[in-house]
């Protein structure tokens, strides 16, 4: 067996050595002869107790989801590593490989039909359900039993979400399968270019904010007060004083109403819109503050346009696939702002829900002097905190060392994967971070995918958490391990995107495209390799990130 500082002889495993900072102990051998991968797409930093709990609301929607499907889902392994969350999936048990492929395919053609008729349906009723009821008026009692119900309705929703973007997933699979066979091997990707998401209740969202922004900039009195740097209750007391301040608030509470049920972040413990608009201001204040503004939904029009050619003469040269390539086409188009669409009221709306319940059965914990804070409980875990509401039994030490815990884990350089890689067919970017290593300080180019076209220049904004929404300014490259919809905003404020999480089908390169940013995801290391302030270019043709080793001010541009 070779390490990363050795050249790995073909058909050999390849074990990884760790960062310095990153030490890791196996329970065995074995485990150490398996490959782990980090989940930094869904948990860029450690996630706290009471995230990791309610965590297993997804995999059991995953598994409901798969048996309708005709697969089995498979034993699942997870460690936590310097706590953060590392997986092998073990093969699945079970169920026809083509069977399953087939009944996806059979899912694809009446998924818009079952969305619109069975799942949004299902999807409203419940949110106005679970939106309905007062917390304030609920018994301690009261508020256990709600926590309850909405995990009960969140466990339903998730098994929605993989019914969902499983069939939309296969459709684009299939696309791309078909694009290969008419326009060549490995040219896949590129049938991404076809579809357009800009329809979607994430665009939607983006849009309304904007409105909001160009609201507030039409008003010098609306403008100066959010540009003052107020925190955000401020921010609204000293718009409550003023014509137009009010009359701002208004449309602002309608927004709140309409789109405000969003997480900030991954983890629990990141508030809702609706319970902290810190992160509104934020983005508004970035339209403020910059010269201009980029509109949402502007696409990727010249790329989109070449792959349009690019069909067309290949259609007329293989006529017989025109039938197969174009019904597979219109599938994709049919589903493809599902992907989106089912976010806004699933991984958003019913999180938020769910967040604002704990958060609830929290402050009552913290009233009761179990913990000093009403955020102190998503340091707990689910039924620690049920536990606590009936014993009462001090628990701020337990959340104190575990915050402390979290905290410091946050600081140290996790990388993708660990353990050991494969002889038989191993995985590409597990050999990528191998010679990243080796190599990383003398590399000042990173490569990664390129998920959206076009070039950008400016200085890097490395941003791990929400927290760090408010240094990104007008024109900054945003750096990150991964984004989900709630930062999407942030998309019309920067130049350009890398990511180290994702594929040219994920959230980061879906929402650069529409947005037209130049995006370069994949990229292995690259919020520990590029430092705020750096100025770097992001070539989204070439799917390469330059770091100048400059620092400066924001102000990037496009070329």
């Amino acid at each position: 067996m070779t390490d990363k500082g050795t050249n790995p002889s073909p058909g050999e495993p390849v074990r990884i050595i760790p960062p310095d900072d990153f030490p890791v102990e196996w329970d065995s051998p074995e485990e150490a002869g398996l490959l782990w991968s980090w989940d930094n797409f869904h948990a860029p930093a450690p996630p706290t107790p009471m995230s990791t709990t309610i965590s297993e609301i997804t995999r059991r929607g995953s598994d409901a989801a798969n048996r309708a499907f005709g697969r089995e889902p498979g034993p699942a392994r997870r460690k936590f590593i310097n706590g953060y969350p590392y997986w092998v999936v073990e093969p699945r048990r079970g169920g026809n490989g083509e069977e399953f492929k087939q009944r996806l395919a059979d899912a694809i053609g009446s998924l818009e039909k079952r969305w619109v008729t069975e799942f949004l349906p299902e999807l409203e009723a419940d949110l106005a359900e679970m939106k309905a009821v007062d917390l304030d008026s609920l018994s301690d009692d009261g508020v256990v039993a709600h926590v309850d119900f909405v995990l009960q309705k969140a466990n339903r929703h998730w098994e929605i979400h993989f019914l969902v973007v499983s069939p939309v997933h296969a459709a684009m699979d299939r696309l791309k399968e078909a694009y290969e066979k008419l326009v060549g091997e490995g040219a896949g990707e590129e049938a991404h270019a076809l579809v357009d998401s800009t329809g979607t209740m994430t665009m939607e969202v983006n849009r309304a904010l904007e409105r909001l922004g160009r609201s507030a900039r039409s008003s010098g009195v609306v403008s100066a007060v959010i540009l003052s740097g107020l925190d955000a209750n401020q921010t609204i007391t000293q718009l409550q004083e003023s014509v137009d301040g009010r009359r701002w608030l208004a449309e602002f509470d309608s927004f709140m109403d309409a789109y405000g049920y969003r997480p900030s972040g991954y983890d629990m413990r990141f508030k809702t819109w609706r319970e902290d608009p810190s992160f509104v201001f934020v983005n508004i204040r970035g339209h403020l503050d910059g010269a201009g503004e980029k509109a949402a939904g502007g696409g990727n029009a010249g790329e989109s346009a070449r792959i349009e050619e690019r069909v067309a003469a290949a259609l007329a040269e293989r006529e017989e696939m025109r039938a197969e390539f174009e019904e597979r086409l219109a599938q994709v188009r049919e589903v493809w702002h599902l992907k989106e669409d089912h976010g806004f009221y699933i991984d958003q709306a019913s999180s938020s829900l769910v967040r604002m319940a704990i958060a609830e059965l929290g402050r009552r914990l913290a009233r009761k002097g179990v913990i000093r804070d009403g955020e102190d409980v998503f340091f707990l875990e689910l039924g620690e905190a049920t536990r606590a509401m009936g014993e009462l039994t001090p628990m701020q030490d337990v959340v104190s060392e575990r915050a402390a815990r979290i905290e410091a884990w946050s600081e140290l350089s996790p990388v993708r994967f660990l353990g050991t890689i494969p002889a038989e067919d191993p995985p590409e970017e597990a050999m990528a971070q191998v010679r990243m290593a080796k190599g990383a300080d003398e590399s000042r180019a990173l490569e990664g995918q390129a998920a959206s076209a076009g070039r950008a220049y400016g200085p890097a904004r490395v941003v791990i958490t929400p927290a760090q929404f408010g240094k990104v300014k007008q024109g900054d490259v945003l750096v990150c391990r991964s984004t989900s919809p709630t930062w999407t905003p942030l998309f019309s404020i920067v130049c350009a995107l890398v990511s180290e999480a994702g594929g040219v089908l994920s959230h980061p390169a879906i929402i650069a495209r529409e947005h037209g940013l130049p995006a370069v995801v994949g990229v292995i290391g690259a919020t520990d390799l590029i430092v705020d302030g750096q100025f770097v270019e992001v070539d989204g043709d070439s799917g390469v990130v330059r770091i100048s080793g400059v620092s400066g001010i924001s102000g990037g541009e496009q070329r």
